[in-house]
């Protein structure tokens, strides 16, 4: 049922995988979903959370938990923590799934006045969307 209200973006969806948080906190599937609500919503604080339990029940992570981490610490200025997550994204995603951190990581880059790096995953984002055309 929470996979059909995410889906639809029902805002009943939050609902049901904080119940499934509740039943059992030591899951980390329901934080995972509810990062992306909590993203679209704009909660960056709730973003934090939310990825931070999730990656505290599984370090390793997964390639999205990575990014949602990167774009809270982003929005909340936390540029270090932005940049060593969206580093560790990049590295689970060599074949680019995830084009948006390649951007992500400019931004932060250029927040941190580091323009040459910056620049360079620009020209990397170019490159990944040039190849998906071809």
């Amino acid at each position: 049922m929470e996979k059909i209200q995410e889906k639809l973006k029902s805002p009943a969806a939050r609902e049901s995988f904080s119940n499934a948080v509740a039943a059992d906190p030591e899951f980390a599937l329901p934080y995972e979903r509810m990062v992306p609500i909590s993203a679209q919503a704009e909660k960056w604080a709730e973003v934090i959370d939310e990825t931070n339990r999730a990656l505290e029940l599984n370090p390793r992570g997964t390639l999205d938990l990575w990014y949602y981490n990167a774009l809270g610490n982003y929005h909340l200025k936390s540029l270090d923590m932005a940049e060593t997550s969206a580093n560790k994204s990049l590295a689970m995603d060599p074949l680019h799934v995830q084009p948006d951190t390649e951007q992500l990581l400019a931004v932060v880059l250029v927040a941190k006045n580091d323009l040459p790096s910056a620049l360079q995953y620009l020209r990397n984002c170019l490159t990944i969307f040039h190849l998906a055309e071809l």
